[in-house]
């Protein structure tokens, strides 16, 4: 007889990928906090998806939040035309 599995509670992990800039001149790093099917569906589209090394307490493409474009050195700000190329929920 197998062992009861005791339902986890979901987790959430904060990720970073680029997306190319509407000026055509570099890329955007976005950044988000996920749950699974949300990683993995990211990932499928951006293959420069990779964990951030920090864990979220919901996801944001669930709850409606856009990514947010992470500057280096600066605050993350979530520009709309960033918002709007990033073609996720």
């Amino acid at each position: 007889m197998k062992p009861l599995r005791m339902a986890k509670e979901p987790t959430y992990l904060r990720i970073c990928w680029e997306v190319a800039r509407d000026d055509g001149d570099g890329t955007v790093t976005l950044e988000a906090s996920l749950c699974h099917p949300c990683r993995r569906e990211t990932a499928e589209r951006y293959p420069s998806a990779r964990g951030c090394g920090e864990v979220g307490y919901s996801c944001d493409f669930c709850e409606g939040r856009k990514p947010r474009r992470v500057q280096a050195g600066g605050p993350e700000t979530a520009p709309r035309e960033v918002e709007a190329r990033s073609g996720l929920p």
